[in-house]
């Protein structure tokens, strides 16, 4: 955990030092500190956040999300590759996590690094089918997984990806849970445009661009009580709020967007804006639960705080869906429970994987 409340030293680069085998985890307080820096180191990092802490009384609540996730880790060293089967894999979405290419097998390896409890991982596959003359199920992906616990290594058993080709042309309506992803990557690269435009001081292109990008969530999905869009509308009037006049955008605006982006890319909550209550993007159970202490603590230090003992004894109160998940196939209890989060991890990562369209002018499915 890096804190920073002013410039670099004269004549080094922080953002050039080597730190990518550990997350490194920054945080900009005060007027005076550089957040282009901070957030270099950040993504420069495995899985590092970088956190604009622009009112010091938000710092023991920012400070509290993080450790949450550091106490909470569940799986280190997550790596997923994918293998085309029947298909050629077009494109892998994973935010900024490192990509890995071996195209002699066709497969894509995305290097995750430590997932905490409760934590999740989407990616978008966009695969190109061969063309299909009659109904048949087709192999289009193998995906496998590999983590590390205790110092041992477990790898997965395979996953396949199966679909139906019917033979002719038809359009499917996109999924849900493809849409609102779509919708988040989208609204993420909208904020990082926005900046840049802000950076070459065109205030009113990026304002415009943060406005659109608004009426955009509009037609994403119906239903408003998503708290994914709530959170996407929120993040967006907030930027739009710093963008003006230049000397706000320079010292709040810019440190706002370059902890969203960094947010995005990691999907892992950090905090931002004057009240880090509201914005909760990516945010665990446990932060949720240390977001309440750190207040509770902010109102009356006096007042004693659960141990970690304590927290985790209220964690391992296993609903009974995850009692039948782990009970459908007895594991060790560690690699149960490990499995268990990582099954989770990859339903959100299946249903993203059924983007896949039909085209009528192409000699392909893609």
């Amino acid at each position: 955990m890096l804190m920073s409340g002013g410039q670099q030293n004269v004549g080094g680069d922080a953002a050039r030092v080597p730190v990518s085998n550990v997350p490194v985890y920054t945080f900009g307080f005060g007027a005076d500190h550089d957040p282009r820096v901070l957030n270099a180191i950040a993504n420069h990092s495995m899985g590092g956040t970088f956190s604009d802490v622009r009112n010091l009384n938000n710092l023991s609540i920012a400070f509290s999300q993080c450790l949450a996730g550091l106490l909470t880790v569940v799986v280190r060293d997550l790596k997923l590759t994918v293998t085309k089967v029947e298909s050629t894999i077009l494109k892998v979405s994973a935010g900024n996590y490192p990509l890995s290419y071996d195209d002699a097998a066709g497969s894509v390896t995305v290097s995750f690094g430590d997932l905490y409890n409760k934590d999740v991982r989407k990616v978008i596959v966009d695969l190109l089918l061969p063309p299909a003359s009659s109904l048949a199920g087709s192999n289009v992906l193998n995906i496998t997984y590999t983590y590390s616990s205790g110092g041992k290594l477990f790898d997965a058993r395979p996953i396949i990806i199966t679909v139906s080709r019917t033979g002719r042309t038809s359009v499917e309506p996109e999924r849900k849970e493809v849409m609102m992803e779509e919708n988040r990557l989208r609204t993420a690269q909208m904020i990082k445009a926005s900046r840049v435009m802000a950076d070459d001081k065109n205030l009113d292109g990026a304002l415009e661009n943060l406005v659109e990008a608004q009426s955009l969530q509009e037609n994403v999905v119906n239903d408003e009580s998503n708290p994914l869009i709530g959170m996407l509308k929120s993040e967006l009037q907030q930027m739009s709020r710093l963008m003006k006049p230049q000397a706000i955008y320079e010292k709040q605006g810019s440190p706002f967007a370059l902890s969203s982006e960094t947010s995005h890319n990691r999907q892992r909550f950090a905090a931002r804006g004057d009240d880090p209550k509201e914005l909760r993007l990516f945010a665990t159970p446990r932060m949720d639960a240390y977001l309440e202490q750190a207040k509770s603590f902010d109102e009356d230090p006096r007042k004693p705080l659960p141990s970690v003992d304590e927290d985790e004894k209220q964690e391992l109160a296993v609903d009974e869906d995850e009692k039948q998940e782990l009970a459908a196939e007895p594991l060790p209890p560690m690699v149960g429970g490990l499995r268990y989060y990582i099954q989770n991890f990859f339903n959100g990562f299946l249903k993203c994987c059924g983007k896949i369209f039909v085209s009528d002018s192409s000699p392909q499915d893609r």
